[in-house]
């Protein structure tokens, strides 16, 4: 059977993803907690829901430790208090629910495993996206760069992180959006907003990616959108009591004074000026620092085969969406725990420009050996 030279490329990125990745079972083999940010929250939900077929946690007395956690806390507490009194998780759902298969196999390690899967997923779509448009060997060394070499990358692709998922989930509707399926987009972009809330933001220009391909993909981009964003208001009626309320406008908090319930939305209040310093160059816990290469490759999009709305698009409002932390208490004094996560979707959209940038670079490379006969800028 033939393999084209992108699909190569892709096999390639997910079996190099697969054995990095599969290093990092024995750690939750070994009964410690796996990587990621909120990890252990994420596979709370799954085992929860495995065991008990709700999404109701235990009460704080039974509920099990973890590393990442502190009731007393509004970023350290798992609960969420609904409208009718239940302690629900703070955290995606969808996310946790995502992790239930693979916990009903194989506990916490098929919870790994499965993270694993949609890293492994993310990499083949951006490999093979790259190598369509710049070739294998570009692409090949991008992914290798932004899924291995860089450490932020390699939090992001093996671990349970929800950014990864998030990340996958947006460039796919961008991805959809420009090829003319409006309504998937439209409905793939929307389910987002079930990881995190403040994806709106991200997936707003959906529409101004599909409109190239036309009215009649813009018309179903929108009711793709908000189709999706109906049935995520009617959720939030549901479980928190109001359209735009979410599980973080309603983190249960306990005290010496007992429950109490914390609206997220309060921590933003830092001076976005030294906040933004902070989050952009502080060493070591900075972006230049977490995603050295994320600066570089950004220029790639100037290359005339990289400036596709699909890719530039999420990586201009994933940077600015990460910019919005300039002003987010926990993340200007621990940039330690947010930085590589809230980056991630604009680490990720830059991939094929920096594949562009490297082929650019080999091309000119080859231009200086060989002459420039039959040799031309990637398109």
């Amino acid at each position: 059977m033939y393999l084209s030279p992108a699909r190569a490329s892709a096999i390639a990125a997910v079996l190099a993803l697969a054995f990095g990745g599969a290093l990092t079972l024995p750690r939750v083999r070994d009964g410690l907690p796996p990587v990621g940010a909120d990890a252990p929250a994420y596979c709370r939900i799954a085992r929860t829901f495995v065991t008990t077929g709700s999404l109701e946690l235990p009460g704080p007395s039974l509920l099990d430790r973890d590393p990442q956690q502190d009731l007393s806390s509004v970023f350290g507490t798992p609960y969420a208090l609904s409208r009718d009194g239940r302690l629900l998780p703070k955290h995606s759902v969808l996310y946790g629910l995502y992790l239930v298969p693979g916990t009903a196999l194989a506990g916490t390690r098929g919870a790994q495993a499965s993270a694993l899967l949609l890293a492994s997923a993310l990499a083949a779509f951006l490999t093979r996206r790259a190598a369509e448009a710049f070739g294998g060997v570009a692409a090949l060394l991008s992914f290798a760069c932004f899924f291995l070499l860089v450490p932020g990358g390699r939090s992001l692709a093996f671990g349970v992180n929800l950014d990864t998922a998030l990340a996958f989930v947006v460039l796919l509707a961008f991805d959809l959006a420009a090829r003319g399926r409006g309504l998937s987009s439209g409905i793939v972009g929307a389910s987002a907003l079930f990881l995190r809330p403040t994806t709106a933001f991200l997936v707003l220009p959906l529409p101004f990616v599909a409109r190239a391909r036309g009215p009649a993909p813009l018309v179903r981009t929108i009711l793709g959108l908000g189709a999706g964003a109906f049935a995520y208001a009617a959720t939030n009626v549901y479980f928190w009591g109001g359209p735009f309320t979410t599980a973080y406008a309603r983190a249960a908090v306990f005290g010496p004074d007992g429950l109490r319930i914390v609206d997220h939305s309060g921590a933003f209040g830092s001076n976005p000026f030294p906040g933004a310093a902070r989050i952009l160059a502080s060493y070591p816990h900075g972006l230049v620092f977490v995603f050295p290469l994320l600066i570089l490759s950004l220029s790639g999009f100037l290359l005339r085969g990289a400036r596709r709305p699909e890719w530039w698009v999420p990586a201009v409002v994933g940077l600015a969406g990460f910019l919005v932390l300039s002003t987010y208490d926990y993340a200007v004094a621990h940039p330690e725990h947010m930085i590589y996560r809230f980056a991630g979707l604009a680490w990720f959209a830059s991939a094929p420009s920096f594949a562009a940038l490297l082929a650019w670079i080999g091309t000119r490379w080859t231009q200086r050996r060989t002459g420039p006969a039959g040799l031309r800028e990637p398109v």
